[in-house]
């Protein structure tokens, strides 16, 4: 949802199809593994489970790579876009 706050700050609104928030975020989670974005070191040290989420996130469980383009397909947003916020997050 647009807010008085993105017209002030001048951001970029992205809107995508609603209820489709998960497959950006396992878009983005996509981007930033496989292109080595992502703090091992802190996953090693802090969390549990990223192995069997590695594996969905990969397509081992269902066949299907949850990549950016796949996750375009789903929520409208193209494939670069959210390749592009992921590389924006990863540098803070």
């Amino acid at each position: 949802r647009m807010t008085d706050t993105t017209k002030y700050l001048g951001a970029k609104w992205i809107a995508l199809r609603p209820n489709t928030d998960v497959a950006l975020m396992l878009g983005i989670a996509h981007t930033l593994y496989t292109e080595k974005l992502y703090d091992k070191e802190f996953l090693d040290k802090y969390t549990v489970g990223f192995d069997k989420f590695l594996d969905y996130l990969l397509g081992k469980k269902d066949g299907q790579p949850k990549t950016a383009e796949w996750a375009a397909k789903i929520t409208e947003i193209d494939a670069d876009t959210i390749k592009s916020m992921a590389r924006k997050m990863a540098k803070g």
